[in-house]
């Protein structure tokens, strides 16, 4: 159980969310992402607690956009309940000041909420050197109280960060290589190009022509 709150922790903060209908309802996990075989390794995780399972797992069709999404949602359950309590105020999220950013939960901000910055300013960029600029992570939609929590507990780690107008949270180039090192490899070949630092063109590549859909290989645990 203590994997999958880190896990959780993680998706909590990107894109996954924790619903409560009510206050005397217990919470469900509910996720959506266009990489199938992301979703279902996240399916994998719920499933595997043996404590509650995932209720629905479905492509969703976008008629505006090229690609599906998938979404998890889960049953409702009170350790879920637990956690939204921990995470959100009156349906606000916020960031818990026990969370412990572990390689588990930095790994999957970073997938769901975290991406690579070019230094395209840079004169050598056009030579086909294409140097990291860092990492950013995007944190606008926490308040500036919670992003001073991340911002300690990243430089705590020997990471620290800046941070932009927009609140967005960034990593300088220089501390890539070692932030990647230590959350250990993606979860996902889908997520491959994240881990891309050496050269722009084949993290373009990796990015453009990944197709993580229901017919590829399914990742294990």
């Amino acid at each position: 159980m203590e994997i999958f709150i880190e896990i959780l922790d993680g998706l909590i903060l990107g894109d996954a969310c924790l619903e409560r209908r009510k206050k005397t309802h217990n919470a469900r996990y509910h996720h959506e992402c266009v990489h199938y075989t992301y979703m279902n390794y996240i399916k994998q995780v719920i499933n595997q607690t043996d404590t509650f399972i995932v209720s629905d797992f479905y492509p969703k069709e976008r008629p505006t956009l090229p690609n599906s999404t998938y979404t998890v949602c889960s049953y409702v359950h009170e350790i879920l309940t637990e956690q939204e309590e921990r995470w959100y105020t009156n349906r606000i999220k916020h960031i818990p000041e026990d969370i412990r950013l572990t390689p588990n939960v930095l790994k999957h901000w970073y997938i769901g909420d975290g991406w690579l910055s070019w230094n395209t300013s840079n004169k050598r960029y056009k030579e086909g050197w294409n140097p990291i600029h860092g990492i950013c992570f995007a944190t606008e939609g926490f308040s500036f109280e919670d992003t001073d929590i991340l911002l300690d507990k990243m430089k705590a780690l020997g990471f620290p960060c800046g941070r932009g107008k927009d609140n967005n949270m960034s990593l300088r180039g220089s501390l890539v290589k070692d932030f990647l090192s230590y959350i250990g490899t993606p979860t996902c070949d889908c997520y491959d190009y994240k881990w891309q630092i050496g050269d722009r063109g084949l993290y373009e590549n990796l990015k453009n022509t990944c197709s993580c859909t229901r017919e590829n290989q399914q990742p294990s645990l």
